[in-house]
C-alpha cells in the first residue's frame, strides 16, 4: 500500500480549504497560509487518482499519483575503499522513482537502471560498516547487511 504521507499542496486562495479528496477518500487539510496547505494522504493502492480541494469559493482539481514504497533487497559489492568511488549495485523493487541514496547518511551519486536496480558511487567515508538507504517518492528502505569500508 502507498500513501499515509504528509504532502504540501500549493496554489492560491487555499486559506479556507475545507477538504481534500483523493479519488473519493476525503482528508482534512491543515492550512498553512493562503497559498499552501498540508494533508495526510490516505493509504491507497499505487496509481493515479483525482485530487480535489474544496473551499467555500469552489473546487480545484488535479491528479495525484500514489507510489508503492521501495524494497531494497541487496547490494554488491559488500566492500569498498574509504576514498569512495566504488560502484555499488542495489537491487530491489519499486526503485524507479529513486530520489536519493545515502551511505551512513552521506549522499551518493546514483543512477536508476530499472525498477529493480540502481547503481550508486560509494562516497568517501572512514573505515567501518555503514548502512545504505534508498529513498524514492514512495518512501525509504535499507537493504539487509552493512557496507564495509576497508583499508
Amino acid at each position: 500500500m502507498a500513501g499515509a504521507s504528509t504532502i504540501t499542496i500549493t496554489g492560491r486562495n487555499l486559506g479556507t480549504a475545507e477538504t481534500v479528496d483523493f479519488g473519493g477518500t476525503a482528508a482534512m487539510p491543515v492550512v498553512v497560509d493562503d497559498s499552501s496547505l498540508t494533508v495526510l494522504t490516505p493509504a491507497a493502492a499505487a496509481g493515479t487518482v483525482s485530487l480535489v480541494v474544496t473551499t467555500p469559493g469552489g473546487i480545484a482539481d488535479a491528479s495525484f499519483s500514489f507510489v508503492d514504497p521501495p524494497t531494497a533487497t541487496g547490494f554488491d559489492p559488500p566492500t569498498g575503499l574509504p576514498a569512495g568511488g566504488t560502484v555499488v549495485s542495489i537491487t530491489g523493487v519499486n526503485l524507479s522513482t529513486t530520489t536519493g541514496v545515502t551511505f551512513d547518511g552521506a549522499p551518493a551519486t546514483f543512477g536508476v537502471l530499472s525498477d529493480t536496480q540502481i547503481v550508486a558511487l560509494a562516497p568517501q567515508h572512514g573505515p567501518g560498516t555503514v548502512a545504505i538507504e534508498v529513498t524514492t517518492t514512495g518512501g525509504s528502505d535499507t537493504p539487509l547487511g552493512l557496507f564495509l569500508y576497508v583499508l
